[in-house]
């Protein structure tokens, strides 16, 4: 049964900063057309995001507590917008932070964002495929919001 609350969250998140919001990447460093600006947002991030090493690879942790006022550049999608407001980190490879597929939880477990996204949301595994679809919406926010209400039967109109 999808979760109602955390949807409405969710959309509500997404709503207050749309230029975060690119369905076409769980988690990442949107180049928007300019490879400079990219290229900046990129380095900026690895200044500043926590390091840490698993399995023998460097990794970078990105959640609303760590990351700084003015890193700009990072968009995600529903799903990425979902585990952030749960409050989970996004794990970004450090060689390459402009995508990422895996969250680690408060409680400290390493999942799949996608995994991750669908428990949050209360979604099955079809409507997270429909939700979850790099052209889910076709990059506009209205057309996204009214299929999230189609597949979900959450109403979000109010936002």
């Amino acid at each position: 049964m999808p979760n109602a609350r955390m949807i409405h969250k969710v959309a509500q998140r997404i709503q207050n900063h749309l230029d975060k919001w690119n369905q076409q990447t769980w988690a990442g460093v949107s180049d928007d057309g300019n490879e400079e600006d990219h290229e900046a947002a990129v380095i900026r991030l690895r200044e500043v995001l926590f390091h840490f090493t698993q399995g023998g690879d460097d990794r970078l942790l990105f959640s609303d507590a760590i990351v700084p006022e003015g890193v700009c550049g990072t968009k995600f999608c529903f799903a990425g917008h979902a585990v952030l407001e749960a409050g989970d980190a996004i794990v970004f490879d450090l060689d390459d932070p402009s995508y990422a597929d895996m969250v680690r939880t408060p409680e400290g477990n390493y999942v799949s964002l996608e995994e991750r996204a669908q428990e949050l949301l209360g979604i099955t595994q079809s409507q997270a495929s429909l939700l979850f679809a790099a052209e889910a919406g076709a990059g506009n926010w209205e057309a996204y919001k009214r299929l999230v209400t189609n597949v979900t039967g959450v109403d979000l109109s109010d936002i």
